[in-house]
């Protein structure tokens, strides 16, 4: 995706904080700004993610809890972009059923701004890999 001046939600993952500067270091260095930034729980999701333009999250066990799907939820019903990032260094796993129904797209962490807005939403397997094309939800157009 291409961050310039885009507004992105990095949910944070206290167990993964390491991970997710890394990710918000990505963001930042191609033109992207970050909204909640000092946000160290999920406490006011809802606020972030309504003055963002993308939501991002990290693929980890942590993030198919509830409170994670219910910011995924709340974010493709609002109209934010989901995007999901696997972990630096895996290389396999599946999409989190959330990410899958609601999301915009999963990246790696190599990949995740490289990708064009303009064209078809980026779906890799943490291999880098493209996986098979879905079928279009019911909600997604």
């Amino acid at each position: 995706m291409d961050f310039n001046k885009v507004k992105a939600y990095v949910c944070p993952v206290p167990a993964h904080a390491k991970q997710i500067e890394v990710i918000k270091s990505k963001i930042v260095k191609a033109g992207g700004l970050l909204v909640c930034d000092e946000k160290t729980d999920l406490s006011d999701y809802q606020s972030c993610v309504d003055q963002c333009d993308v939501v991002v999250i990290l693929i980890c066990p942590e993030t198919e809890a509830e409170d994670y799907v219910g910011v995924i939820v709340y974010a493709g019903r609002t109209g934010k972009q989901v995007i999901g990032v696997w972990p630096e260094g895996q290389t396999s796993g599946t999409i989190p059923a959330a990410i899958n129904r609601e999301g915009d797209g999963v990246e790696t962490l190599d990949d995740l701004t490289k990708a064009s807005p303009t064209k078809e939403p980026v779906w890799q397997l943490p291999d880098g890999k493209q996986r098979e094309k879905q079928k279009t939800p019911w909600h997604k157009g």
